[in-house]
């Protein structure tokens, strides 16, 4: 009789797929996580005495919200990018030479929470001086004394924790009467949506709104600029510069019952009255030489109907039509006459993305570069620092016509069209500035609302977008991409949440180093010129 082989051979074990790990458990991070880049942590055993293990994959499945899937060699095994409020359960296999084991029993059901969304639609709006923010003494129009704004916004996903403030900073950082300054908070369960802020009249400033939760806070959305009023019932009161009813009354200035009253002009019984004037009876016999209903006969003398008609002679209708003399809607139509949306339009007038984008990879001057030395502006980069840059195999070169100074267009969109599954065999290398090239742009690239992940509009950082990585310019960037984040010697993904082009005039660099490598800018890695040595990349 042969020997058994395989999976039974439980006397030799050389052929014994593993058996599936034991006691996994699930862990929610929470803790700092980014809304929607959640974190599960999973715990499990493997039972002694088999053979070695070569991996375990642990998977989180989250059903319609997604599966989740990350490979290590012992516990525990962390797993990100999963959806705030998200509910899994975790399972793990065990890879040998022989092959893989069936998933361990799942574990307990684990709700995946992250800190909350950014709050929307915030806004800020001026307001006459209110009792939430008014001072001793009486309040004047004499810029320097205090009024209001309203900020408001709406409430963002919790992220799966319940909000517990909001945390709500101005541009204007002077210390108000009463000790009141810059941040304000606004505290509940929930928390309310609004708050009233002195501020100085005739000052202006913009507000920032952060949610937060008990893990954390979410990133910040800003508000327009505001001007605080010059107590707006007094400088400029609407009713009182135009008000049509007083302006022009038709009842007083042409009231025909006063103006011309018929009954009083002409009344016949007191003008012309017959029994008074002429009394037949004592002068004359009026049947022989004088018939009254022919010499005199009202009727036909004096008509009042034919004479005066008032309708006729004067008709107010038709003299004076207030509607067609005076139609405030086409005299005074704030909207006709001003509407800025249409005397000044700035995404038609001048839309800087697609008008105005130089072909030059560039970092802005007050972005922070990772040299061997610790983090350093941009603008304070000169060519005695040495860098920390990044490498991956098959990174690619970009294009040989280009030059310090000058990045060709072709070698953008060469670099733009890299795309690869994996980030094989990364290096860290120290490289030597030899060449800074400065010039200045109007516009950056703000991801995440963070001022301090800003970049020019063609500057391209390794981001990761449908399971592949690639190096798009920033303005090709979108909403659920995953930024690859140098972190401490790791790898780490930032996923973005918001995009904006922002009006910022600003030095930008182009930075050559040898031997070349990705830089690292806030963590963010940046393609940021080019291999122009053409110097081959060896890891």
């Amino acid at each position: 009789m042969g020997k058994k082989v395989g999976r039974r051979a439980q006397l030799s074990g050389d052929f014994e797929l593993p058996v599936p790990p034991i006691n996994v458990t699930l862990t929610d991070v929470g803790t700092n996580r980014p809304f929607n880049n959640a974190s599960g942590v999973v715990s499990f055993e493997y039972p002694p005495n088999q053979l070695p293990i070569i991996s375990y994959t642990a998977v989180i499945n989250c059903g319609a919200q997604g599966t989740f899937t990350e490979v290590g060699t012992s516990s525990p095994i962390t797993i990100i990018g999963i959806p705030s409020n998200a509910v899994g359960t975790a399972t793990v296999t065990a890879t040998n030479a022989n092959g893989t084991s069936d998933p361990s029993l799942p574990s307990l059901s684990t709700t995946f929470t992250t800190v909350p969304a950014a709050p929307t639609g915030v806004t800020a709006s001026s307001t006459t001086t209110g009792p939430d923010h008014s001072t001793a003494g009486d309040q004047t129009t004499t810029p320097g004394q205090r009024g209001q704004d309203t900020v408001t916004w709406n409430a963002p996903n919790n992220g799966g924790k319940a909000l517990s403030k909001y945390i709500i900073t101005s541009s204007d950082t002077t210390v108000q009467p009463g000790g009141l300054s810059s941040p304000y908070e606004v505290v509940g369960n929930p928390p309310a949506t609004t708050i009233n802020i002195r501020e100085t009249m005739a000052s202006s400033q913009t507000y920032t709104v952060v949610a937060v939760n008990a893990n954390g806070n979410s990133l910040s959305a800003s508000s327009g600029q505001v001007t605080t009023f010059f107590a707006p019932p007094s400088f400029f009161a609407p009713p009182n510069f135009f008000a049509p009813p007083n302006f022009f009354a038709p009842p007083n200035f042409f009231a025909p019952p006063n103006f011309f009253a018929p009954p009083n002009f002409f009344v016949p019984p007191l003008f012309f009255a017959p029994p008074n004037f002429f009394v037949p009876p004592l002068f004359f016999a009026p049947p022989s030489f004088f018939t009254p209903p022919r010499f005199f006969a009202p009727p036909d003398f004096f008509v009042p109907p034919n004479f005066f008609l008032p309708p006729a002679f004067f008709a107010p209708p038709r003299f004076f039509s207030p509607p067609r003399f005076f139609s405030p809607p086409r005299f005074f139509s704030p909207p006709g006459f001003f509407s800025p949306p249409r005397f000044f339009s700035p995404p038609r007038f001048f839309s800087p993305p697609r008008f105005f984008a130089p072909p030059t990879f560039c970092i802005p001057e007050n972005t922070n570069v990772l040299t061997k030395d610790g983090y350093k502006k941009a603008k304070d980069i000169t060519t005695e620092d040495t860098l920390i840059t990044v490498l991956f195999d098959n990174i690619p070169e970009g294009d040989s016509a280009c030059t310090v100074g000058d990045i060709t267009r072709s070698c953008i969109e060469d670099v733009a069209s890299w795309q690869t599954i994996n980030l094989g065999n990364p290096t860290y290398n120290e490289s030597k500035v030899y060449n800074i090239t400065e010039r200045l742009h109007e516009y950056v690239v703000r991801i995440n609302n963070d001022e301090k992940y800003e970049l020019s509009q063609n500057e391209q950082i390794l981001v990761k977008r449908d399971g592949k990585y690639i190096l798009p310019e920033t303005i090709d960037l979108k909403i659920g991409d995953e930024i690859v984040s140098y972190n401490n010697d790791s790898i780490e993904l930032i996923y973005i949440q918001n995009i904006e082009t922002v009006p910022k005039e600003s030095r930008v660099f182009l930075i050559y180093r040898e031997p070349w490598g990705l830089l690292v800018a806030e963590s963010m890695l940046a393609y940021n010129g080019c291999n122009v040595n053409q110097t081959p990349l060896t890891n």
